[in-house]
């Protein structure tokens, strides 16, 4: 709740969630169409109080967005739903070639943040990263 107080009053954008990575990042969700009235003067001014880097996205109901709007600013080309026998739910993402790393992240960090994120919100069990 902290975490949650201290980024609208920065920000004054209403966050859902903060999620806190251990030390790593602070993923706050924030409602839709909040994304982009935040300024990153504030985003930066909250990393240097919280001593953690700041990750932001904007919830959506539709989980393919939401995949979209957590991979930003990788230029998304499609993203489809895949439903198998056993009930489990995975969604496949097309990327930019160009844009490949920015998905992935470094040693895996923004694809692990994706599926865990896709997990809780939408209760997709994996995220595979084309």
């Amino acid at each position: 709740m902290k975490h949650i107080s201290l980024f609208e009053g920065f920000t004054g954008a209403a966050a859902i969630d903060c999620i806190v990575d251990g030390e790593n990042e602070a993923i706050f969700i924030v409602s839709p169409g909040e994304g982009g009235k935040i300024r990153y003067s504030a985003i930066r001014r909250l990393e240097q109080m919280i001593k953690k880097p700041v990750v932001v996205i904007e919830y959506s109901e539709d989980p393919l967005q939401f995949i979209r709007n957590s991979l930003s600013p990788a230029k998304v080309l499609e993203v489809k739903m895949v439903e198998h026998p056993d009930g489990k739910r995975t969604a496949s993402v097309t990327v930019s070639a160009s844009d490949r790393g920015k998905a992935i992240g470094r040693g895996g960090r923004v694809a692990q943040r994706t599926r865990a994120l896709a997990k809780r919100y939408h209760g997709i069990d994996n995220v595979h990263i084309m």
